[in-house]
């Protein structure tokens, strides 16, 4: 089922470029991934600090990094979701922005 249309809330930890890969996991079955572009978050209300790594889609990706260039690690930000891969992000609060300089 295709999710669409969602947004969620939470703390920017990082954004990057993955590599394309492959591993073996506990169950000796190889896994594999694709290059991509990676955004990690730790969502608003998570209790035990579960973070989760969403991929930017590949149409957005210059866009996103646009508009995380100057943002702090640690800044609350808004996702928006389409089909679980991540289309448009806006910066809510970013606490750090007047107190360190970059």
């Amino acid at each position: 089922m295709k999710k669409q249309n969602i947004t969620v809330t939470g703390l920017l930890l990082d954004v990057r470029k993955r590599a394309s890969g492959s591993m073996t996991d506990e169950n000796g079955r190889e896994v594999t991934w694709d290059d991509a572009d990676i955004l990690t978050l730790l969502p608003y209300g998570a209790t035990k600090g579960q973070l989760q790594k969403y991929t930017i889609h590949p149409k957005c990706a210059k866009d996103i990094y646009g508009k995380t260039a100057d943002v702090n690690w640690g800044a609350y930000v808004e996702l928006e979701l389409d089909n679980n891969q991540i289309t448009d992000i806006n910066v809510i609060n970013d606490p750090f922005v007047e107190n360190i300089p970059l």
